[in-house]
């Protein structure tokens, strides 16, 4: 009898746990909720692992977003989508994103900050830059890898035409084509280039952690007219910021690992050797003071003192091509003169400094430099 009553109460528990079962959602409940997300486009890169660890560890949850992600290997597939409107928001690059708005109205949400570098791969006896001439380099056409490429051989006093650029787009694909020897060298982002550096390939260049950064978040300008939207890209950014301190906390590393395996595609024996940097907070750029500046350029106080139509050429320059990358440095540029209007108001230190630079111009101008030229091309003084 006690056996029976058992029996009896546990096939009632089930049978309340049962109608108490969630309904599933229609097709179109489920396609309604979907357009009411934040669909976002992103790439295996350091600056995005943030976001999959917000997704993951349910901290976009917590701030009440609801977010899609969607990962893409190659930048082009990602100007595609916010072009088509398959996302409101996406990871991208300066030179991507200028050309990018040129079709598609778009604005920059916050920076970046991922590094990349060029690894040679093992046993090509290439350590140098100047070693790389007649070498292929592949990269990312019309984007933040190709200005990179440019930036290190202007290093080396190269052209561009000492090295061939093959366009390989995919992120892990170039990665792959270093690993296995396929290609003399590729540019790559964190974290690959520190996958490839762990397995032996030679680091001939890095761009500079002071920057330029030129990695950036943008989205649609009309999602952020739209009040739900704009509500939404806020809450991304609070979630970015609050994932991107907790990243190198003990407590996440396990999903950190697991994230730079199944998206990052990133080897298992590999994983516990890369030293994940954490990405910069969220930070917006100072896009207001960027816009004044250059809308002075075409301003009736500097067609006062300049040419009308020069100006006009300078700033259909800098808004459309840009091609000394003037726009990504102008916060440098601020903060220079910045800490230059400093100095010049003490006029000992000043005079002092004028003195010391003008004292050491001709061995910046000539002793040094070739010195370098010596060591990086001639290499006539390690002849002797």
């Amino acid at each position: 009898m006690k056996k029976y009553i058992i029996i009896t109460l546990l096939s009632l528990v089930a049978a309340m746990s049962c109608t108490q079962k969630e309904r599933e959602l229609t097709p179109e409940e489920i396609a309604t909720q979907d357009s009411l997300a934040l669909h976002i486009a992103v790439m295996p890169t350091t600056d995005c692992l943030p976001l999959y660890l917000a997704a993951e560890c349910g901290i976009a949850d917590s701030l009440g977003l609801t977010m899609r992600l969607h990962t893409y290997l190659a930048q082009m597939d990602v100007d595609t989508a916010i072009q088509r409107g398959h996302v409101t928001m996406a990871y991208s690059d300066l030179i991507r994103a200028i050309r990018l708005n040129e079709s598609t109205d778009i604005k920059a949400i916050m920076k970046g900050s991922t590094s990349m570098s060029l690894l040679a791969i093992k046993g090509k006896r290439v350590s140098k830059i100047h070693q790389m001439k007649e070498r292929m380099v592949a990269i990312s056409r019309l984007s933040v890898t190709d200005y990179w490429c440019d930036n290190m051989l202007d290093s080396a006093f190269m052209l561009k035409e000492d090295v061939y650029r093959p366009q390989v787009h995919d992120i892990q694909l170039r990665t792959e084509m270093v690993r296995t020897g396929l290609i003399d060298a590729a540019i790559l982002p964190e974290p690959y280039s520190q996958w490839m550096k762990f397995e032996g390939n030679n680091l001939i260049y890095a761009s500079p952690q002071e920057g330029p950064h030129l990695t950036t978040w943008i989205a649609r300008n009309d999602s952020t007219l739209d009040a739900h939207r704009h509500e939404q890209i806020r809450l991304m950014v609070q979630a970015y910021d609050i994932a991107a301190k907790q990243m190198n906390d003990v407590r996440y590393q396990n999903t950190v690992r697991r994230i730079l395996q199944s998206q990052y595609k990133i080897a298992p024996e590999v994983v516990d050797s890369i030293q994940v940097v954490c990405p910069k907070g969220a930070e917006l750029p100072d896009s207001l003071a960027l816009k004044k500046a250059a809308d002075f350029l075409i301003s009736p106080a500097m067609y006062a003192h300049g040419d009308e139509d020069s100006l006009r050429h300078l700033y259909n320059e800098l808004v459309h091509r840009d091609w000394f990358m003037t726009f990504p440095d102008f916060a440098d540029y601020c903060a220079t003169k910045a800490r230059m209007l400093a100095d010049l108001g003490d006029e000992a230190a000043w005079a002092r400094k004028a003195l010391v630079n003008i004292a050491m111009a001709g061995y910046f101008s000539s002793d040094r430099t070739i010195a370098d030229y010596d060591r990086d091309i001639w290499q006539v003084g390690s002849a002797r």
